[in-house]
């Protein structure tokens, strides 16, 4: 290539560093296209697979990925198949459309991480080249894709290169990405391209013309002259060389798609023979062929807009309906006839308002920013009409379907305004008010406009003053200011009306509220009253409210109620994607991840808490993803990624910083941000922030249940610093506060608090005993984790009089510390043991301990396989990635012993005869 040798050497050097991602990105012609076919020249013994977006098919789902790989994946054999996530890539590849099954738009990421398992399984045996075209033009769930690929590349021989226009989506910034940006030709290089044939004086004028960029000097060269008009006038005066025949199969080629077949751009042209016409445009290069038969594409993209944009409106209209009816007898779907429909249908048009909503509700789950578009072109034609609902459904509808495409899709603002729209349609009187302004006041909330939100919910429960929605709604919002005796009464105030599964969901809240208040006694029958109330409830009412199943698993966290507060939150995400809800599913993420830490289960914990991230990502609620980037942080401190950690606290932190009052937790950011400073050595910074963020030594800003924590960090941290009377006052406010609430966690941390301090004043005996103490109510709590932290204060202790005895105990947390992932402890643990003269084999091989030594996720791993289930069919039951579940069988062959399925299966069937 012609000037580019400095970026093919970059493109030679990121396939010296696989995996890798490359984005080459410049303006239309400048040589991106090129580029890519030099890479895929240069990869002589890899897999190279190549696709393209197409500028007027941006709305069809994964279409580069798509086309880069479904051929491909349609020749796998079922072994090769085997373990991927077929649910998921079904709903990607048409290949695989058998196996797909409905998602949530909320959980696309997991349509991501299968594809990115493919990518791996592709690259098994050989390098994989994933060449992907014109991704400017791409539709958002491509876009997506790609941006998880930058952030989680495939773990494999594998480079994926996608070239496309500035400006470059904000995601490309994240991640490893290898960055190349086409310039200009320089003068010398341009006339190398031109070559010698033209007249000096033609030679200088298309040098001028075209700017140094590549395809404007070939288009210029071939027209041979330079024109005033420049690039556009040069195509036009190519059209003007065909015939009629050939130039309006061209044109319908424009309409028909990109690429296209000849039949397909005849229907559009109204054409009845292709064949010629397609031999002369074939002849004056403005097609050629394509490696599908009978498939042909345009020399550039910017032929083809040329061409579209030359055609009389009139006539494209014409041809777009051609087309559309052509599809249509060929059985085509709606996301497919949409495009040509938008165009050619007019307003009223019953028949294509519904077939463009049926195109958004296809869409949804896997791009509803597509959706929203499909359901905006449906309003365009009711035209403020009220429709047969039989044929197309009212405008309130599709002002519904547009509001929750746009709310998943992360458009909050857009959400919020096709919302309000709807409510002007609506009568104030009607129950289907009251339920419009309750998810009004919800995207609000999530907006930071809490203000709007109040006052909204407050005017609606003026007119409707017995509704059970609107109390409950507004006992909810109470939380964003923690002013939990507002939320207990207006909670209670809902738990009586008609509506039995609104007062399921009040007597939940009821139990959150109170739990997080430190009320125990009150909290525990709350609690039992909403479990027996949903008990009571059948699929169809529970589903409606949702929210009672994550209220009661946050009020069990705080209760210490662990094993209950993960089924309830595993309860609601299962009925969310058998109802296709995802408003809640990052609230239900999150549910269990304390829960699974305090339980020693880190690895689960982290891998929970990244779903939830990537779904926060996906739904662009700010506060749902400060709040899951919080809890991911610690996940990653925990496993002792103290880099990555504070990437993503700094972004909790930062987030919260902007969205305003968050529900419940909106001190956490800055003090598990503190948590990584003081990791970091900064102890001064680390205990001014997080005295910020909690409101003080007083923690007024956090909920009383959780201020045992806080103290127990504000402990660490004035002992670390050295300040023994700081640690007194605090350690004292930790044992006053922890008969309070009654809370078992605050026990255990108000008695290894103590004895951190005995052991820092010097009084080793005392602090052992105290340590004792604390992994004794720990262990009957079932909080594993804080029972390994009390342990590793009794291995110290221990080590001032009795050496072995400290080694014994540090040992067996350092052991449960590892297998449970929090490597943060572990390595205090081994730091302990060096010093105490132990050697410490990290690498250690454990002897086959039986179904008894596996966790609690391998255990349910092992139960399953047992049942005959896949593993993609054990990550759907289990709520995990395919490659997480292989994971845990790994563990899984170690701990007992054997080598395949059937050895787990067997020794499942004899532990259970």
């Amino acid at each position: 290539m012609i000037g580019r040798a400095r970026e093919l050497a970059r493109l030679d050097e990121a396939l010296t560093r696989l995996p890798a991602v490359v984005a080459i990105t410049g303006e239309p012609g400048i040589g991106k296209s090129r580029l890519l076919a030099a890479l895929r020249e240069r990869v002589a013994g890899a897999l190279v697979l190549s696709g393209r977006a197409a500028e007027f098919e941006r709305e069809v789902p994964y279409g580069p990925f798509v086309d880069a790989l479904d051929a491909h994946v349609a020749t796998l054999s079922d072994t090769q198949l085997r373990g991927l996530d077929l649910a998921q890539l079904g709903g990607i590849f048409p290949s695989l459309a058998d196996n797909a099954t409905p998602t949530l738009a909320v959980e696309r990421y997991r349509a991501h991480r299968a594809l990115i398992e493919l990518l791996g399984r592709l690259a098994a045996t050989r390098p994989l080249v994933l060449t992907l075209d014109d991704m400017h033009d791409a539709d958002p769930a491509s876009i997506e894709l790609l941006l998880a690929l930058i952030r989680r590349p495939p773990s494999a021989q594998v480079l994926v290169a996608a070239a496309l226009r500035p400006p470059a989506p904000d995601g490309f910034r994240d991640g490893e990405l290898v960055r190349i940006d086409l310039g200009p030709l320089d003068p010398d290089e341009a006339l190398q391209l031109i070559g010698s044939e033209l007249p000096t004086a033609r030679r200088d004028a298309v040098l001028r013309e075209s700017g140094g960029n590549p395809f404007y000097i070939e288009q210029l060269a071939r027209a041979g002259v330079a024109l005033p008009g420049g690039v556009a006038e040069a195509i036009a005066g190519e059209l003007r060389a065909l015939d009629l025949p050939a130039r309006r199969l061209l044109e319908g080629a424009a309409v028909a798609g990109d690429p296209f077949e000849p039949e397909l751009a005849a229907a559009a042209a109204d054409l009845a023979d292709p064949l010629e016409p397609l031999d002369a445009l074939l002849a004056a290069g403005l097609i050629r062929a394509t490696d599908v038969p009978r498939q042909f594409t345009f020399r550039h993209p910017l032929v083809r807009r040329a061409v579209y944009e030359g055609a009389p409106g009139g006539w494209r209209l014409a041809a777009h309906a051609r087309v559309a009816r052509t599809l249509a007898s060929r059985g085509a779907p709606p996301t497919i006839l949409a495009h040509h429909v938008e165009f050619s249908a007019q307003p009223g048009d019953a028949q294509a308002v519904a077939l463009l909503r049926a195109a958004g509700d296809m869409v949804r789950p896997r791009t509803p920013a597509s959706a929203a578009r499909w359901y905006e072109a449906a309003l365009r034609l009711v035209a403020g009409a009220e429709l047969d609902p039989a044929v197309g459904g009212t405008r309130r509808a599709i002002l519904g379907d547009l509001a929750r495409a746009e709310a998943a899709a992360g458009h909050l603002e857009r959400s919020r305004r096709a919302v309000l729209e709807a409510l002007v349609l609506v009568d104030p009187a009607s129950p289907e008010y009251v339920r419009l302004v309750t998810e009004c006041a919800a995207v609000e909330h999530w907006l930071g406009r809490h203000e709007d939100a109040r006052r909204r919910l407050h005017a609606a429960l003026d007119q409707h003053g017995d509704s059970q929605a609107l109390k409950l709604e507004l006992a909810f919002d109470a939380l964003y200011g923690l002013d939990l005796a507002t939320s207990a009464e207006r909670a209670r105030a809902a738990l009586d009306g008609p509506d039995r599964g609104a007062s399921a969901s009040a007597a939940a809240l009821l139990a959150l509220v109170l739990a997080a208040d430190g009320q125990r006694s009150a909290a525990e029958d709350a609690a039992r009253a909403a479990t027996t109330t949903l008990a009571g409830l059948d699929e169809r009412t529970l589903a409606a409210q949702l929210q009672s199943l994550w209220y009661l698993a946050w009020a069990e966290t705080f209760l210490d109620h662990y094993d209950a507060s993960l089924e309830h939150s595993r309860r609601g995400l299962e009925l969310s994607r058998a109802t296709g809800q995802d408003w809640l599913v990052v609230p239900l993420l999150l549910a269990p991840v304390f829960a699974l830490e305090m339980q020693g289960r880190l690895t689960e914990a982290r891998e929970t808490a990244t779903a939830a991230v990537e779904a926060a990502r996906l739904a662009g609620n700010p506060h749902h993803l400060a709040w899951a980037l919080w809890e991911y942080g610690l996940t990653l401190w925990y496993g002792g990624d103290i880099p990555g950690s504070r990437v993503a606290l700094e972004e909790s932190h930062a987030l919260a910083d902007e969205t305003g009052r968050n529900v419940l937790w909106e001190s956490e950011p800055g003090w598990a941000f503190a948590t990584v400073l003081a990791e970091e050595g900064d102890l001064v910074a680390s205990r001014a922030t997080q005295l910020r963020w909690c409101g003080g030594f007083d923690l007024d800003l956090v909920v009383p249940a959780e201020r045992s924590i806080g103290w127990d960090i504000f402990t660490d941290t004035a002992l670390a610093l050295g300040d023994l009377d700081e640690a007194e006052r605090t350690v004292e406010r930790l044992e006053a506060h922890a008969p309070q609430v009654g809370r078992p966690l605050a026990a255990v941390l108000a008695r290894r608090a103590r004895g951190a301090l005995l052991l820092a004043r010097g009084d080793a005996s005392a602090a052992a005993a105290t340590a004792r103490e604390a992994m004794e109510i720990a262990a009957g709590a079932g909080l594993k984790l804080e029972s390994c932290r009390a342990q590793l204060l009794l291995g110290s202790a221990l080590a001032v009089s009795d050496r072995p005895a400290a080694v014994r105990e540090l040992r067996a947390a350092e052991e449960a510390l590892d297998a449970g992932g929090a490597h943060i402890l572990r390595d205090r643990a081994r730091r302990e043991l060096r010093r105490l003269g132990h050697r410490v084999d990290t690498a250690r091989r454990r002897d086959p301990a039986g179904l008894e030594g596996l966790s609690a996720r391998e255990a349910e791993v092992v139960a399953l396989v047992a049942a005959g289930h896949s593993n993609p069919a054990i990550a759907a039951e289990l709520f995990l990635s395919v490659k997480t579940v292989e994971t845990h069988l790994r563990n899984v062959f170690a701990k007992l012993g054997v080598a395949s399925r059937a050895e787990v299966a067997a020794a499942y069937a004899r532990s259970n005869g």
